[in-house]
């Protein structure tokens, strides 16, 4: 799960999920990363949206971004989203659709 928080309170939200999932941070990139177990919480700030999603426009200061769809044939999958004509674009371990045609949050799929 992808979240944009407000610059201003970026930080307050990182501290917040760090002690409810009892781990640390780590950035990759624009993006921090909460892991623990089966958990992945990535956090971007709002001024951060650009490099994170690119193409994508900042919907909100705070927001659920994007979600990770795990699936057990990611080509199979992109077959049948494509073929109900939404645009896909390829990702390093699968592929994105935009949130403007997820209707809501943009959607990574990726091998399980």
């Amino acid at each position: 799960m992808l979240i944009v928080a407000a610059d201003g309170q970026f930080d307050a939200v990182v501290e917040r999920y760090r002690r409810v999932l009892e781990t640390d941070s780590r950035l990759e990139g624009p993006r921090t990363v909460l892991e623990r177990k089966d958990v992945r919480l990535e956090l971007v700030r709002a001024s951060g949206v650009p490099d994170a999603l690119p193409g994508e426009p900042l919907l909100a200061q705070s927001y659920l971004a994007a979600m990770t769809i795990q699936v057990d044939d990611v080509n199979h999958a992109r077959g049948i989203v494509e073929s109900a004509g939404t645009e896909t674009r390829s990702t390093s371990d699968g592929f994105f659709v935009s949130a403007r045609d997820a209707y809501g949050a943009a959607l990574y799929f990726a091998a399980r």
